[in-house]
């Protein structure tokens, strides 16, 4: 990435699909993907840059836990982890 910046999505294995895709306007699953532009569009980013190389990046993940049948979330994205992990 320009700049020096890591992608932790992508530095973790994870392709640009619409499975990095965070947004659902409070409809979690029932969110239409048809709605959606062909492509990654993702919106939310974990970016690390480290010149010294000393983190590395563990995983990735996007936390997708909610009360679908309640319909019950606690933002209309959902949440973007890393762990990383400090080398000498």
């Amino acid at each position: 990435m320009e700049d020096g910046f890591l992608d932790t999505y992508l530095a973790t294995g994870n392709e640009e699909t619409n499975e990095g895709y965070t947004f659902h306007a409070f409809k979690g699953a029932r969110y239409p993907v048809a709605r959606r532009i062909r492509g990654s569009r993702r919106i939310d980013w974990i970016l690390l840059k480290d010149r010294l190389q000393r983190i590395r990046v563990k995983s990735h993940q996007i936390a997708r836990d909610c009360d679908e049948v309640a319909g019950i979330y606690p933002s209309d994205h959902y949440p973007v982890l890393a762990e990383f992990m400090l080398t000498d």
